[in-house]
């Protein structure tokens, strides 16, 4: 349901059973926090410079989605589920994390490095986002 502004007293134009949140009210929701937390993510990692990258997944999950940008400095991988992530990217000199986008909870994963990296397995029972970003010495 899209509230759009809505304030109290005035029509609704989906107008069912009951009156909708207030625009001021929405932006309590979870929903509403879910929202300054993926623009939290994006304006930190920079995602917004990413675009596809699934040839450097070796996994082959179509579930499985990755985008870099141009340089590779940056990366993100969405995984729906628990695995061993294998990457045709050297992670070396990269910093990376795990982000729960359930709980929001943030760790930093075992990574082997090398002209293939392995990311183990995270230990959430929810979709994660693995971000990594090559280190300026």
């Amino acid at each position: 349901m899209a509230w759009s502004g809505h304030k109290r007293g005035h029509e609704f134009p989906q107008r069912t059973a009951f009156e909708p949140f207030t625009w001021e009210e929405a932006l309590t929701l979870d929903g509403a926090w879910d929202v300054g937390f993926a623009r939290w993510i994006f304006e930190t990692y920079h995602l917004v410079e990413t675009n596809p990258a699934q040839q450097i997944l070796r996994n082959g999950d179509p579930e499985i989605r990755a985008a870099a940008t141009e340089d590779r400095s940056t990366v993100a991988i969405y995984a729906p589920y628990a695995f061993d992530l294998d990457l045709d990217l050297d992670l070396t000199g990269y910093t990376c994390v795990q982000i729960d986008l359930a709980s929001r909870r943030i760790v930093t994963p075992e990574v082997e490095t090398g002209p293939r990296s392995q990311v183990g397995m995270h230990r959430f029972n929810a979709d994660v986002l693995f971000l990594a970003t090559r280190r300026r010495d």
